[in-house]
């Protein structure tokens, strides 16, 4: 496996953002909405959770894979 340093910063890059964006999403929801929009919503969710998910893998092979070259060391914290 190898991952180029670029790669493995836009990962944790795309999971920052996309973090934000899952935050975000149930702020200013009026506490009436219509079905469709509620549907709407309920898959936003959805994506932006399956992306999380995704992501979260992608960070965590990066963070091993790097743990193995040696580049980084993990401290417990």
């Amino acid at each position: 496996m190898k991952l180029d340093a670029r790669e493995g910063g836009q990962i944790f890059r795309d999971l920052s953002k996309n973090n934000r964006q899952f935050e975000q999403l149930g702020q200013g929801i009026p506490d009436e909405i219509t079905s469709k929009e509620f549907s709407s919503l309920l898959g936003e969710h959805f994506r932006l959770k399956q992306n999380l998910m995704l992501q979260t893998t992608a960070a965590g092979a990066v963070l091993g894979h790097r743990a193995e070259m040696g580049k980084i060391i993990f401290n417990g914290t």
